[in-house]
């Protein structure tokens, strides 16, 4: 059973192009492990086990962190698609990249380092998951940045300011670069 395999709606999960192994700094709890459960497809009354080695759940998109996918869902998926993120191959009826996480039929996103919203450079890396000039997540594209940045004097002196989402202490940016939250006044 399970969502994935056997007698499901959905097939068998694609067999990797390698296989890799598992990274020495492995721990418990990660996707790598073992099969695992999705919170969000179980809370549904959906079986919601999500094959070893998946970071996301391919019919919801949730992770395996157990973070919901913000995305909407896309339509029905009919055919095997690659993801534009990141490369990976899904099958019909998964409806996001069990890899990154993106929904079916999302655009490629923007380059590495460049913010798609303002087109600022965004430092790569784990800490920086927000543009610290117009907030938009990194990684994603998003129209309304530019209005949101234009709000603020380009030469103005930002200072250090403490964080009101995740409590981060952040360095003279207008957005928080962890959470994306604006800096107050």
């Amino acid at each position: 059973g399970g969502l994935f395999g056997g007698g499901s709606l959905f097939g068998a999960a694609p067999a990797p192009a390698a296989a890799a192994p598992a990274p020495a700094n492995a721990k418990a709890g990660s996707p790598d492990d073992a099969d695992w459960v999705c919170t969000g497809c179980a809370a549904r009354g959906e079986d919601g086990t999500v094959p070893k080695g998946f970071k996301f759940c391919p019919i919801c998109g949730d992770s395996f962190h157990g973070t919901p996918n913000p995305k909407a869902k896309p339509p029905a998926v009919a055919e095997e698609w690659q993801c534009e993120g990141c490369g990976e191959v899904s099958i019909a009826g998964w409806y996001y990249c069990f890899e990154c996480g993106r929904p079916h039929g999302a655009p490629k996103p923007p380059p590495p380092g460049e913010c798609g919203g303002c087109g600022e450079y965004v430092p790569e890396g784990d800490l920086w998951k927000f543009c610290w000039n117009c907030g938009t997540a990194t990684g994603e594209w998003d129209s309304g940045a530019k209005g949101r940045a234009a709000r603020f004097e380009t030469n103005e002196e930002l200072g250090d300011w403490t964080c009101h989402g995740c409590r981060e202490e952040v360095a003279g940016t207008r957005y928080c670069p962890c959470c994306g939250a604006q800096k107050p006044g």
